[in-house]
């Protein structure tokens, strides 16, 4: 094969130009639609978690009188923290998933806590075992105190 024919040989025609066009549209197409559908899943799950983290401090403004009337109040907001741990698909919903659980430990502490504080005790050994399990609830609520906080910054 000569110059002359290698010359006169098409490299590049319509056909090829259509064929690059029509593959760089389905790509970017393909691409549109996949970041579509994850921020639709984005907004389901941060709705899912802003639900929990919203009836978890509902339930901390609440003061139940007693422990039956706080299991049936804080009964929903389990629901919906599993729900949100239904939702989670990635690592970072993971993470806070387990934080949201963190401040429904937080809150269940704090009553806890304060229903430890209405128990009057009578004997020496149960003034030591009262002070004990208030020793044993402050610790856990250092744990997890401002976990909500930071779930308030993570999700708003």
């Amino acid at each position: 094969m000569g110059i002359r024919e290698l010359l006169q040989t098409e490299l590049w025609n319509k056909r090829t130009t259509r064929r690059i066009l029509f593959g760089t549209l389905v790509v970017i197409a393909l691409s549109t639609f996949g970041l579509k559908v994850w921020q639709a899943y984005q907004y389901y799950w941060r709705t899912a978690a802003r639900i929990a983290l919203q009836n978890i401090n509902d339930v901390r403004k609440i003061n139940a009188a007693s422990y039956e009337e706080f299991n049936a109040i804080i009964g929903p907001e389990k629901k919906t923290i599993a729900a949100a741990n239904a939702a989670a698909v990635t690592e970072r919903d993971q993470i806070t998933v387990m934080q949201l659980e963190g401040c429904d430990l937080e809150v269940t502490n704090d009553r806890l806590n304060a229903m430890l504080q209405q128990i009057p005790a009578v004997t020496p050994r149960q003034t030591e075992s009262k002070a004990v399990l208030q020793l044993r609830y402050s610790k856990s609520a250092d744990l997890t105190r401002g976990k909500c906080e930071a779930l308030h910054k993570a999700l708003y």
